[in-house]
């Protein structure tokens, strides 16, 4: 029996392997949404009941800028919420700076969505402030299906809706 002239090499893998990251960071947001599945609402964007005066403009800015579809669930994870639970014995809790907002977060918070009652595929949207980029991931169970950067987190915003629309209605 003659071999295929293009027979793979024995050890050599045909199809891309995932970066175990991506696959780490899409557990953690689907472990996030499922924790807050009982607060979410279909067709809107929610969050906590605490949080600084500041987190609270801007997610206001938010639901004025981002329409979303009625099949969609989303949360507002304001930098706050993120110190708490990440880093609440190790930084300071005091806000610092013009910002208001906590040192250890470069962002103005972030958005995490879901078509409602499926953890298939995530958005994940953060507002980082300067030098970084505000940006759009899309997860598609496990995989990175498609990022957007934006030049600030007005244009962020303004494109999500677009985003929601594409990918999880």
């Amino acid at each position: 029996m003659k071999k295929p002239e293009h027979a793979p090499l024995t050890g050599v893998r045909t199809k891309e392997t995932p970066d175990p990251r991506i696959g780490a960071w899409y557990r953690n947001l689907k472990g996030q949404l499922l924790k807050l599945q009982p607060f979410l609402v279909s067709g809107r964007v929610v969050t906590f009941q605490q949080i600084t005066p500041e987190e609270s403009d801007f997610f206001q800015m938010l639901i004025g800028s981002v329409r979303v579809p009625g099949s969609v669930c989303a949360v507002f994870i304001p930098p706050s919420v993120v110190q708490a639970a990440m880093w609440s014995d190790s930084i300071d809790s005091v806000a610092t700076g013009k910002s208001g907002l906590y040192g250890v977060a470069p962002d103005a918070g972030a958005v995490v969505a879901q078509r409602c009652g499926s953890l298939q595929t995530i958005v994940n949207a953060l507002f980082a402030f300067p030098p970084l980029q505000p940006g759009i991931d899309v997860y598609d169970d496990g995989h990175l299906l498609a990022g957007y950067t934006y030049q600030d987190q007005q244009a962020c915003a303004d494109e999500l809706a677009e985003i929601l629309s594409t990918y999880l209605k």
